[in-house]
């Protein structure tokens, strides 16, 4: 017998200690059974739940998600046909309007509201104040760069409308009514930036009875 061979066979074997965990099972039970180290994994988890939450970023709703829990507050569901018009403040009067489609979908951070639409026509006044409304000869179209929802309930949403002279680039909020006991109309105001036709004014979509359903009164 060699020498190697007499320490191994004289040398014991460590006699592995009850308490310690041989899986990942056991480690988690093991804390689950220490109080002390059960409220320093939830300290630790706090701080850092908390920490991410400073840095803009909640890690809790995408995860819920995973599991099938909706953390989202869903406002009136504010999809499908409307006409609008926009009335621009300041001299002289001008106003447009056309219509609209818009599409709603939950994500974990809140309701994403898109919206594609057409400016059909465009009203002013002549020297003696008098309305005068034409169709345009070209529909102007435009949609959403990006749109919410959000609880009160309300609207807010940027804008990309498409002419023959430009782009033109705008933002616009509003408040969402449910006098009928769904969302029928949506008031507020729009911005329409510099450098192009740079205004803004008042804003307001109703729910379109039906396809011909393009006028204002």
């Amino acid at each position: 017998m060699t020498s190697d061979q007499g320490k191994a066979a004289t040398t014991p074997k460590r006699k592995r200690d009850n308490n310690e965990p041989n899986s990942l099972f056991g480690l988690i039970w093991k804390i689950l059974r220490d109080w002390k180290t059960l409220l320093t994994v939830l300290i630790l988890a706090i701080v850092i739940y908390l920490g991410l939450r400073f840095a803009g970023y909640d890690i809790l709703p995408p995860l819920l998600t995973k599991l099938g829990v909706s953390t989202v507050h869903r406002a009136l569901d504010i999809s499908g046909r409307w006409k609008y018009r926009c009335t621009e403040i300041g001299t002289p009067f001008y106003e447009w309007g056309g219509t609209v489609t818009a599409y709603e979908r939950a994500t974990p951070y809140g309701i994403q509201w898109s919206l594609y639409g057409q400016r059909l026509w465009e009203s002013t006044t002549d020297a003696t104040g008098k309305r005068m409304t034409e169709d345009l000869p070209t529909p102007y179209p435009w949609q959403t760069n990006w749109g919410v929802v959000t609880a009160e309930p309300a609207v807010r949403y940027g804008y990309i409308i498409t002419t023959s002279e430009g782009t033109i680039e705008g933002y616009a909020y509003g408040d969402i009514e449910n006098s009928t006991g769904r969302a029928d109309r949506i008031i507020g105001k729009f911005y329409q930036l510099p450098p192009y036709k740079p205004s803004h004014g008042r804003m307001e979509f109703r729910r379109m009875v039906d396809a011909s359903d393009t006028k204002w009164p």
